[in-house]
């Protein structure tokens, strides 16, 4: 058995580190005193996907609370101006707390890694495309 593995990329964050080797990509996560890891070989690769995860939903539900304070600012109705403010400010501030960029690598049989970025997008770009050239490597 070749137990010689070659470390092609890594990306890191606090609590998580993605590794690309030759022969296979695994994740590494630290959170609370114990750690997870998984493993998907290059060779049951079958999608990887990256990009931005949002909620658009807490928009809307801003924009409900911002016209629900217009509505009591216009009667003058002074219960609930306050409210309505801090609500829509609540969900605005919810919504970019919540974006993320995430990088999923999913196996042939629905096993994956879910990594959440923590620098631009310029990085998880170059891990796929060095991902994509270790597995065509493989088939050679």
């Amino acid at each position: 058995m070749d137990y010689n593995v070659k470390e092609i990329s890594t990306l890191e964050t606090k609590s998580e580190i993605l590794t690309l080797t030759d022969k296979y990509v695994y994740i590494t996560t630290k959170k609370w005193g114990s750690i997870f890891c998984r493993i998907i070989f290059l060779k049951d690769i079958s999608t990887i996907d990256y990009g931005n995860k949002s909620y658009p939903i807490l928009w809307f539900f801003a924009a409900i609370s911002l016209i629900a304070t217009v509505v009591a600012f216009i009667s003058e109705k002074t219960d609930g101006i306050l409210e309505g403010m801090m609500a829509t400010i609540f969900f605005v501030i919810a919504y970019f707390c919540t974006k993320q960029s995430i990088l999923s690598i999913t196996a042939h049989n629905d096993k994956s890694i879910n990594f959440v970025l923590s620098g631009d997008m310029k990085s998880a770009e170059d891990f796929v495309k060095k991902t994509v050239e270790a597995k065509s490597d493989l088939n050679f």
